[in-house]
């Protein structure tokens, strides 16, 4: 901890930094681009929520006068994924983790919490999304006669990289006969975190059915070459404008 501070480094120490990575999503592969210009990082944001029914005996209990905390967990997650698919692509949603109690299959659910993650480089389409999802877990709440409580666990705003660097990877691109895209990553990378104390930017390659992060993850050893290419060829236009 006596050197931790040493390791600090200072804003433009770093002039430039270039991440290559696999794009994570399937669009250069399906486009036949061999070069993904990335203008930012994606925003996140993410929530907690607790929803407190009552838990009571399945067989004895009435359907109408159930509060069962896990039909209204199933109508929320359902209302994410709805919300999301309302931004034609331009935004991603998701409910990954979910724990109910007491989680006995002859008990009513009498507490579910979740978290959910909404992602988007698109401010108003992040906004849409909060808000659908904000209404509904009112009505829900109201409609149901049980307690909803909600807490930010997240909240990442979006990265934009350097304009600087986005047009020297054009210009490599184009210099090299690299077929390229621009887009934007919904996925975080360490260019991300530098470009905060540098200018920063980040090329793709394509990649096997968008897939990472699993065994099948895998790239074409022409997709690296073009790839490295492609960097290098960026690093040395960035070089001599200096």
């Amino acid at each position: 901890l006596e050197t931790l501070g040493d390791a600090i480094v200072e804003p433009d120490k770093i002039k430039y930094f270039i991440e290559l990575h696999i794009e994570q999503m399937p669009f250069l592969e399906r486009e036949k681009k061999d070069i993904g210009v990335v203008e930012g990082v994606t925003a996140i944001y993410r929530e907690s929520i607790v929803i407190q029914g009552t838990a009571a005996h399945c067989g004895t209990t009435p359907m109408a006068f159930r509060k069962d905390a896990l039909c209204a967990a199933a109508e929320i997650i359902l209302c994410v994924e709805s919300a999301a698919g309302l931004q034609d692509g331009k935004a991603v949603a998701t409910v990954g983790t979910l724990d109910l109690f007491p989680n006995s299959i002859n008990i009513i659910p009498g507490k579910v919490q979740f978290d959910f993650e909404i992602r988007s480089f698109y401010l108003d389409s992040l906004n849409e999304i909060k808000e659908k999802i904000n209404d509904y877990i009112s009505e829900v709440q109201d409609r149901r006669h049980i307690k909803i409580d909600r807490s930010i666990t997240y909240d990442k705003p979006i990265t934009q990289f350097s304009a600087e660097v986005i047009d020297a990877i054009t210009t490599a691109s184009d210099k090299l006969g690299l077929a390229h895209k621009t887009q934007v990553s919904l996925a975080g990378h360490d260019a991300a975190h530098v470009n905060s104390i540098a200018r920063a930017g980040l090329i793709f390659i394509p990649c096997k059915d968008g897939l990472s992060h699993c065994p099948e993850e895998f790239t074409e050893t022409q997709n690296i070459v073009k790839g490295s290419q492609c960097l290098l060829e960026t690093l040395l236009i960035l070089d001599k404008q200096q």
